[in-house]
C-alpha cells in the first residue's frame, strides 16, 4: 500500500507559523487514503494531547493513519543527516516516499537518494527562482519585496531541485511554466491551495473590510496604511495578526496619521479561532500573495488583491477585486469601491470546487501509486 512521509522540521507544533495549516490540512486529507507519517521538529503539547490540540487548533481531525514523529531540525543538516534519516525510516512503512515544501530539505533528501531509495516530492512556493519584477520601478514597496525575495535561495541550486525531484508541485502556474520552458523536469504539476469551502462560500451578508496577516514590513503593511491614508471614503480595516509589541509599535507610528483612525487591531488569533470571526465581514484584503486568501474565500469574503500572475492564476473578476501592484491610490480606490463590486457566488463554489483540499490530496496520492 502507498505511503508518505511528510518531512516539515515545524519547530512546536502545532505552531503559529501560517504554512503549518495547509500542512495539517494535506496530510490530514491524505491520511484519509494512505499510512502518513508527519515529521515535525518539536511539539507543543504531550503526544498524547497532539489529535485534541490539532483539532482544536486548526479544526482538522487526524485519523488513525496518520502518526507524528519528531525530529530536531539541528538535527536534520551536516552530519546528523543521514543517521537521522535512518531513523525516520525506520518509523515508516517500507517504501513510504518523502514529500517536504522546505527547499533545504528537498536538496539534502535529493543528495542521499542514493541511501534511501525512494520517490521524493517537492512542493516549490517560490517564483521559479527568478526575482520578482516589479511594475513600479522605485516603488519603496518593491524595495522591500526585493529585500524578502533575496533571502531566498540562489537560482542554481533551486533549479537543480527541480530537476532531480521525482515531481514538483508548483503553488504558481506561472512558475510552473517557467520551469517547464527553462528545464527538463521529471514530473511537475499545479497545485494550490486546499479550500475547505462550505455553503459559507458566498457573500454572507458581513460587512466590513478584514486584513489578517503578518504586520512586519516585508508583507507590505506599510502599503495598507499609505492607501487608508488616501482613502475618501468612511472605510476601516479590522486587523488580524501581530504580536502586543508589533501592535503597540504599529499604533504609535500611525497616531497621527489619517490611516490611524481607519484601523481596529484585534491581534493574532488562532486558525480555528479566525475562521469564525471572519464571517463577520464582507471583505479582506491581501496586499502580495499568501494564505489568508484562502482563509477570505472559506469565510465567505470577497478577496481584494493584487493583479499580479499569482492572483491571476486563479482569480477573474467573478472573484475578487484587483488592484495595481505597489500602487496605494489603485489600493485605495479598491477599498473605497468595493461594495460595487458583484461577484458571482456560482464561480466562487466552483473555484472550491476545483481547488479543494481532497482534490489537493488527490493530485499527490496520484504520483504514489
Amino acid at each position: 500500500m502507498p505511503s508518505l512521509i511528510y518531512l516539515q522540521p515545524m519547530h512546536g507544533y502545532p505552531t503559529a507559523q501560517v504554512h503549518s495549516i495547509q500542512i495539517t490540512r494535506t496530510v490530514g486529507a491524505l491520511g484519509r487514503h494512505v499510512d502518513v507519517l508527519l515529521v515535525a521538529g518539536s511539539l507543543s503539547v504531550e503526544p498524547e494531547k497532539l489529535p485534541g490540540a490539532v483539532r482544536d487548533y486548526y479544526n482538522v481531525e487526524f485519523g488513525p493513519q496518520v502518526r507524528v514523529i519528531t525530529m530536531p531540525g539541528t538535527r536534520l543538516q551536516g552530519l546528523s543527516f543521514p543517521f537521522a534519516l535512518r531513523e525516520i525510516m525506520a518509523s515508516a512503512s517500507e517504501g513510504a516516499a518523502f514529500y517536504t515544501r522546505s527547499y533545504l530539505m528537498a536538496r539534502r533528501l535529493l543528495r542521499y537518494r542514493w541511501m534511501h531509495k525512494r520517490k521524493v516530492f517537492f512542493e516549490s512556493h517560490k517564483k521559479m527562482g527568478y526575482w520578482n519584477k516589479e511594475p513600479l520601478e522605485g516603488s519603496p514597496y518593491a524595495d522591500a519585496r526585493q529585500r524578502f525575495a533575496e533571502r531566498n535561495e540562489p537560482i542554481a541550486q533551486i533549479r537543480r531541485v527541480y530537476q532531480q525531484a521525482d515531481c514538483v508541485f508548483f503553488l504558481h502556474k506561472h512558475s510552473l511554466a517557467l520551469a517547464r520552458r527553462d528545464l527538463a523536469l521529471r514530473d511537475a504539476e499545479h497545485l494550490w491551495y486546499g479550500l475547505r469551502c462550505s455553503t459559507r462560500a458566498a457573500p454572507t451578508g458581513g460587512q466590513g473590510i478584514v486584513y489578517a496577516g503578518s504586520l512586519s514590513e516585508d508583507k507590505l503593511i506599510d502599503f495598507l496604511l499609505d492607501a487608508l491614508d488616501r482613502v475618501e471614503t468612511d472605510v476601516r480595516v479590522s486587523v488580524y495578526g501581530g504580536d502586543s509589541d508589533q501592535i503597540g509599535d504599529l499604533r504609535r507610528r500611525v497616531a497621527a496619521r489619517p490611516c490611524g483612525k481607519r484601523l481596529d487591531f484585534r491581534g493574532w488569533q488562532r486558525p480555528a479561532d479566525l475562521s469564525r470571526e471572519l464571517p463577520k465581514y464582507r471583505f479582506g484584503v491581501a496586499m502580495q500573495e499568501g494564505m489568508k486568501v484562502v482563509d477570505y474565500l472559506e469565510s465567505g469574503l470577497t478577496p481584494i488583491v493584487s493583479d499580479t500572475p499569482a492572483y491571476r492564476d486563479v482569480f477573474d473578476a467573478r472573484h475578487a477585486c484587483f488592484f495595481r501592484p505597489d500602487s496605494p491610490e489603485q489600493l485605495a480606490q479598491a477599498l473605497d469601491h468595493a461594495v460595487d463590486h458583484a461577484i458571482q457566488p456560482a464561480a466562487i463554489r466552483q473555484l472550491c470546487d476545483t481547488y479543494s483540499v481532497e482534490r489537493r490530496a488527490r493530485k499527490i496520492l496520484a504520483r504514489l501509486e
